[in-house]
C-alpha cells in the first residue's frame, strides 16, 4: 500500500493498521494475540492475555500516567460502567416492555473489567497477584456459605 506521498507503507496483516518500524508484519496487539491463540507463549491463560493487553494498550499506546487522580477517574468510570451495566439488566419491575440485550449487557461488564485491570496495574498488582487473590477470596466466600468458620475469616 501507498501513503499520500507515494512511499510504500507496511500494514498489519491482521488489522491493516500501520506497522511501527520496530514491527515485521503484525502490530504489537496482533502479534500477543496471535502468541496466545498458537501456544507460543508459556502461560496461555485468558486472563493474563486481557492484562496484557490492556497493559499495552492503556500505558504503551496511551501513555497514561499512573498518577492518584487517573487512578480516581477509573475508578468513577468503573462505577458508570456497572450503572450501564444495571441498566440492561431492565430491573425496574414498573417499567413495561423491557427487553433484555445481553450483547449490551456484555459489553457494559467488559467496560468495568477493563477499568478494573487499570486500577489494579496503576498500583503495580500482577495479573498473578490478581487471580491468586480471587482464587483465595473464592474459597473464603465458600467456606463461609457452607459454615466453616475457621476458614470462612
Amino acid at each position: 500500500m501507498e501513503n499520500s506521498k507515494g512511499y510504500h507503507t507496511k500494514n498489519c496483516v491482521e488489522c491493516n493498521k500501520p506497522l511501527n518500524e520496530s514491527d515485521n508484519v503484525m502490530c504489537k496487539i496482533c502479534r500477543m494475540k496471535f502468541d496466545y491463540l498458537h501456544n507460543k507463549k508459556k502461560n496461555n491463560d485468558n486472563f493474563e492475555m486481557m492484562w496484557d493487553l490492556q497493559n499495552e494498550f492503556q500505558f504503551n499506546m496511551l501513555k497514561t500516567e499512573k498518577n492518584q487522580e487517573n487512578l480516581n477517574l477509573f475508578c468513577l468510570a468503573s462505577i458508570d460502567e456497572l450503572m450501564s451495566a444495571i441498566e440492561e439488566t431492565k430491573w425496574k419491575p414498573w417499567k413495561e416492555g423491557q427487553q433484555f440485550n445481553k450483547e449490551k449487557y456484555l459489553t457494559e461488564l467488559v467496560d468495568v473489567m477493563h477499568y478494573i485491570i487499570i486500577m489494579a496495574q496503576m498500583k503495580g498488582i500482577s495479573s498473578k497477584e490478581f487471580f491468586d487473590s480471587f482464587i483465595t477470596k473464592q474459597m473464603i466466600n465458600r467456606a463461609k456459605y457452607i459454615g466453616d468458620e475457621d476458614n470462612g475469616r
